[in-house]
């Protein structure tokens, strides 16, 4: 009973304590602290902090262009799936732009590969009747080379004058070069080869307009990326145009499957602790809600990097915490000890023998407040200490 009404008494001010013990209890006892009258606890307030709520996930979504939005769901549909289509831009033209895509894709194989055949076909026709050309003026020039009063009878004498041989050498070789160069393309055209590069290029502008037609579909349509709640930030109004530019902020999505709690660590004394004996406690509508220790983070901001801890709460206090998203809330941290302590308000330790704790520190103060105890941790506003003689 004395240790309920104490705790109670504590919660009004330290003040009417130190009142109350320091001028009302009897003088027997010194400057001995009566420690029937403090409660135990396995939880030690280490820190007071500012700490922001955030959901799992959070991702938001902007129009990819400008145009008419349109909710495939309207402002009735809260919870979506990952892949899952909120609504998208301009969706009327997009569907047409889509169909005629599939049907270019369509008639694409069936149209250009056998125009391209065709032309083959055509091209070799032009270079089978090069040949034949060349081979005469071949036969021709070694004719001439072979013969030169042949040449006369060709070209009687006045209307031309005769070639000389290295001339005519050198026709001879120019035409056996065009007559290579015509055979070898004959040999692709006529080779397998011909019709698979055909089909390559054929598939390749097909896929680049594909990749096109994707990036204007990411553009257009708001694809939700994971599972979560959708919140709309943009006024839409059912049943009218609703126009938005390139860039807006169009809804919100939040994964609540988890919910931390980022806690700034400014004092250094405080990373001195482990860990894995933090807990974060945050005060909701029913009560306060305890998140445990889950990673480091470094933030950088205006000015120093800063280090964060983050906490995690529990599934079933998902529900509880929802209302402290968006904004900064008060945050106690906990050290959670290795076995129950008795918890002593520090400034009545002091006020037992100020000399005391100048000269020894608080583990002097315990041994001299709370003889057989000694300091077990040493929180914001307490210490927890224990029966020296259990250890």
């Amino acid at each position: 009973m004395a240790t309920l009404v104490f705790n109670k008494l504590l919660g009004k001010g330290w003040f009417v304590c130190l009142f109350l013990l320091l001028g009302f209890l009897p003088q027997s006892w010194g400057q001995a602290l009566p420690i029937q009258l403090f409660k135990k606890s396995q939880r030690l307030l280490m820190g007071e902090i500012p700490v922001n709520l955030s959901p799992r996930r959070e991702y938001v979504m902007k129009s990819g262009a400008s145009g008419e939005l349109k909710l495939k769901h309207g402002l009735r549909k809260v919870s979506y799936r990952a892949g899952e289509q909120l609504g998208g831009i301009d969706l009327e033209a997009f569907a047409l732009q889509k169909e005629l895509l599939a049907i270019e894709e369509a008639l694409i194989m069936d149209r250009k590969l056998p125009q391209a055949r065709m032309q083959k076909d055509t091209e070799l026709a032009q270079y089978k009747k090069n040949l034949l050309r060349l081979d005469a003026e071949m036969k021709l020039t070694g004719r001439f080379l072979d013969d030169p009063a042949f040449y006369q009878q060709v070209y009687p004498t006045g209307e031309s004058e005769a070639p000389r041989i290295e001339d005519l050498n050198e026709t001879l070789r120019e035409l056996k070069a065009s007559k290579g160069r015509i055979a070898r393309m004959m040999t692709y055209l006529e080779s397998g080869r011909f019709e698979e590069l055909e089909i390559a290029e054929i598939e390749k502008q097909m896929k680049a307009k594909r990749i096109q037609f994707e990036k204007r579909e990411q553009e257009v349509l708001l694809t939700v990326p994971f599972d979560g709640e959708v919140q709309i930030l943009f006024p839409y109004v059912e049943g009218e145009s609703n126009f938005v530019p390139a860039g807006l902020e169009i809804a919100k999505l939040r994964d609540f499957n988890q919910i931390f709690a980022d806690a700034p660590i400014l004092n250094s004394k405080l990373r001195l602790i482990p860990k894995s004996s933090l807990e974060l406690e945050v005060l909701g509508a029913n009560g306060p809600l305890i998140g445990r220790y889950k990673e480091s983070l470094q933030m950088t901001g205006s000015g120093a990097p800063k280090l964060i801890y983050r906490f995690v709460f529990p599934a079933d206090r998902i529900l509880a915490l929802r209302p402290l998203l968006d904004g900064t809330v008060e945050g106690k941290l906990f050290l959670n000890l290795s076995a129950p302590c008795i918890l002593v308000p520090k400034f009545l330790l002091v006020a037992t023998n100020p000399e005391v704790f100048r000269a020894r520190g608080w583990s002097g103060i315990v041994e001299s407040a709370l003889p057989g105890y000694r300091l077990e941790s040493l929180g914001l506003n307490e210490v927890a200490v224990t029966w020296s003689k259990e250890k």
